[in-house]
């Protein structure tokens, strides 16, 4: 192995800051898979890795998720091949850790994304801007109730830096809205959007059971 990847690999297993790697095309060798898995392993606090468009082979793909972590919100493998067997392995993953697994190509499977491009650039930026945005949205939280109006919530991801036009961001932030038009912040501050969501939903609808009219009345 390389100076180079031998400096990068030390500075991935110390480094307590890294929330976003990036390492997609950039055509790493599946021989630096191992020592990259291991590195993986030792570091806790990175919640996005993208892998994407680099000619892994199958085994390195699984090598890798040998040394990821369970506290990983996102992993990126758009563009790389992902047979049946390896991609039923993938599933079985992304489910047991309630992460987001970013597919573009599965072999002869066409696995429909977890999130749009759009909705994971806003996951991606509640994750790594986590302290910025949520003092913005405690002040907006009048009622402490967890929840803010979808144009409140709006304010919040602008004044943190997230630069989209505003019709965009709309259609951004109504993805993550309840039925009630609010947007639960303090629980989507775990990155977990999707998996948030099914969970409020369902308490949600729980909440609301329709009551059967009374034949007799």
């Amino acid at each position: 192995m390389s100076q180079g990847a031998n400096a990068f690999i030390n500075a991935l297993r110390s480094n307590s800051q890294l929330v976003n790697l990036n390492i997609g095309n950039t055509r790493f060798p599946g021989s630096f898979c191992k020592e990259l898995s291991h590195a993986l392993s030792s570091n806790s606090s990175l919640r996005i890795i993208k892998l994407g468009n680099n000619p892994l082979k199958e085994e390195e793909v699984e090598m890798l998720f040998g040394g990821l972590r369970p506290s990983l919100y996102i992993i990126g493998l758009e563009n790389i091949m992902v047979g049946r067997g390896l991609y039923q392995r993938l599933l079985k993953f992304e489910e047991e850790h309630s992460l987001v697994i970013h597919y573009g190509k599965s072999g002869d499977n066409q696995r429909a994304r977890p999130l749009s491009a759009s909705s994971l650039k806003l996951d991606e930026f509640i994750i790594t801007n986590h302290g910025k945005l949520m003092p913005l949205a405690i002040e907006k939280d009048k009622d402490k109730s967890g929840c803010l109006p979808v144009a409140q919530f709006q304010d919040c991801l602008h004044d943190a830096g997230f630069k989209v036009t505003q019709i965009i961001l709309k259609e951004m932030v109504d993805k993550i809205s309840l039925e009630n038009g609010t947007v639960p912040y303090k629980e989507i501050m775990s990155g977990k959007i999707p998996f948030v969501l099914q969970k409020l939903r369902a308490q949600s609808a729980a909440r609301f059971v329709p009551v059967e009219k009374d034949e007799d009345y």
